[in-house]
């Protein structure tokens, strides 16, 4: 044990104040008396006439408390920065389904009701001219047909019969069983910035031999379409026009 003036010291790591019969706090104490802490360094007992009281002890106390202190707001700042972050995270998913839902509300309001698709289900009358032919008697001839037509969707079927032709080998109406059938089959194509497309494909049965048909056609009102036609019967090609009233 040193002495430094009249400090008592116990080693290195021990420093204290003369207290001149005052205690640290500036109450009056007899010479010799002192706390607990002064008492008791590193379990090192002074001796009971010490001059000096230690502040080792609560250098070591504020440190620690200063250790708790910060390790809290450690702790407590890490759990801010995680409920900040969840929070963060459920507004983002909250605004992204929000934000879905009213998407495809929208996009249904537009495909159903802003912009819905032709209404084609119900009864037709085709008529077509051949322009281009491989058979030059088929030239300028004029075919009709009774389409019936239904739309699932996107998706068209239907079935036609021949009711009328006009050609160079005169004009004439079909009736009953001399009407040949064929069947529809196509698909819509929605256009929103133009006019909807429309595409067939048809299947005849020209009593004993099939032909097919494909149109190209645009709708250019409630009751009315229009476009071209190309067959594989003498490599027709011309011009379609179909409408709900009969020609």
């Amino acid at each position: 044990m040193e002495r430094s003036g009249n400090c008592q010291v116990l080693g290195r790591r021990s420093h204290s104040i003369y207290t001149s019969g005052r205690s640290t706090f500036g109450q009056e104490r007899p010479l010799g008396a002192s706390s607990i802490t002064d008492h008791r360094v590193h379990n090192r007992k002074l001796p009971s006439n010490a001059p000096c009281v230690s502040i080792y002890n609560r250098r070591i106390i504020f440190e620690r408390v200063n250790h708790i202190r910060n390790h809290g707001f450690v702790k407590l700042h890490f759990a801010g920065i995680i409920a900040m972050s969840f929070v963060s995270f459920l507004s983002d998913l909250i605004a992204t389904v929000v934000g879905g839902i009213i998407l495809a509300l929208l996009f249904f309001l537009a495909k159903e009701k802003w912009f819905p698709p032709p209404y084609l289900t119900g009864r037709w009358y085709l008529e077509q001219l051949t322009n281009n032919t491989a058979y030059k008697p088929y030239a300028g001839m004029i075919l009709r047909y009774l389409v019936m037509l239904w739309r699932e969707g996107n998706k068209i079927e239907g079935t036609a019969e021949k009711i009328y032709e006009k050609s160079s080998n005169g004009e004439r109406t079909f009736v009953g069983a001399n009407r040949t059938r064929a069947t529809i089959s196509g698909y819509v194509e929605k256009r929103y910035l133009g006019r909807d497309k429309i595409y067939l494909h048809v299947v005849e049965d020209g009593h004993g031999r099939e032909s097919t048909h494909y149109y190209d056609l645009v709708v250019t009102g409630a009751d009315t379409m229009s476009g071209k036609f190309a067959s594989m019967v003498a490599d027709q090609e011309g011009l379609a026009r179909w409408q709900r009233e009969p020609f």
